[in-house]
């Protein structure tokens, strides 16, 4: 990434996911399936740019943001530290923000 453009591509470590298959259709992961799913993470949340989005909805139910968001939502935690690409470590109580990180 450089100036939130792909500007190289590796080779994959997997061949396929079963999130990438339902929610994107995605049969076969390979260096220009990553690339247009990277395109497509900077184009709709701005990853990689000052446009960065972080108060997203959840669509995913069971990753750890979504846990976190989970457990902040039910009073299970106080707040969390989070790593978040261009912002670097955050920490923070706002469930949205926790999850869009």
């Amino acid at each position: 990434m450089k100036d939130g453009k792909v500007v190289e591509v590796g080779e994959p470590e997997v061949k396929w996911c079963s999130i990438f298959a339902k929610l994107r259709g995605i049969q076969k992961i390979n260096s220009e399936e990553v690339k247009m799913n990277m395109e497509f993470r900077i184009s709709d949340f701005g990853m990689f740019t000052d446009k960065r989005k972080l108060e997203l909805k959840d669509f995913v139910w069971f990753d750890a943001s979504e846990i976190m968001m989970t457990g902040l939502k039910r009073g299970l935690l106080d707040t969390t530290v989070t790593a978040c690409e261009g912002a670097g470590t955050v920490i923070s109580s706002n469930s949205i923000l926790v999850q869009g990180m």
